[in-house]
């Protein structure tokens, strides 16, 4: 149900990722702009199966360690963006996505390759 919320809630960019306007901002403040779709996707999806703020979330941060997600949440995490996104993150690839960043950066080079950035 939240992820329902999430995404009636939220505008829609010219290349289809759905955020709002609170985790644009949080993208201009950390990445380039060819990235700030993906890493604004990101993190206002992050906010929902985290339960944080946007405020509180860094790029750095580690997904079990400094968001406190339980060993089943990341992976429940990088399903909803596989659906949302209709990528296919490999199990072998997954297990070195564990901060916000290396998820973000991972997403955009797979992205640029479907050319949906």
């Amino acid at each position: 149900m939240k992820l329902l919320r999430w995404l009636f809630g939220r505008s829609r960019s010219p290349r289809g990722l759905h955020y709002g306007e609170e985790a644009a901002r949080w993208a201009e403040g950390y990445y380039p702009k060819a990235m700030q779709p993906v890493a604004a996707y990101v993190v206002d999806l992050l906010c929902v199966h985290a339960g944080r703020p946007i405020s509180g979330i860094k790029p750095g941060m580690y997904f079990v360690d400094d968001l406190g997600m339980d060993d089943l949440e990341p992976v429940e995490f990088l399903l909803a963006i596989e659906e949302g996104l209709s990528v296919k993150i490999e199990e072998e690839e997954a297990k070195y996505l564990q901060t916000v960043a290396v998820l973000i950066e991972y997403l955009g080079e797979r992205l640029v390759e479907t050319g949906m950035v």
